[in-house]
């Protein structure tokens, strides 16, 4: 007997998030040992905090309720996805405006 589309659906967010966070950890990794950067290290800060926040909302459950969370928590990864986003291009602005002496 297939499950049911309500038992799968938290183990589907949850193996999403899961995704997510481990690619975005990967690929900061990847920039940590690239070269050296002039941004602040707290924009690297934020865009992680950024990227758990949006991993806690796509694992979040609401059960019984027809839109989960009636669509807010779509609306919140959405927002902060957008921050990330912003943050990137601080973190780009910066290093273009970088004189070397950092």
């Amino acid at each position: 007997m297939p499950a049911s589309p309500r038992r799968t659906r938290p183990f589907r967010r949850r193996f999403a998030a899961l995704l997510v966070v481990s690619g975005l950890a990967a690929l900061n990794l990847s920039f940590m040992f690239g070269e050296p950067t002039c941004y602040d290290a707290r924009l690297d800060q934020a865009d992680l905090n950024a990227e758990k926040a949006i991993a806690l909302l796509m694992a979040a459950e609401n059960e019984g309720e027809h839109p989960p969370f009636d669509n807010h928590d779509r609306r919140a990864i959405v927002l902060l996805s957008q921050a990330r986003r912003e943050i990137h291009l601080a973190k780009v602005y910066a290093d273009s405006t970088c004189t070397g002496d950092h």
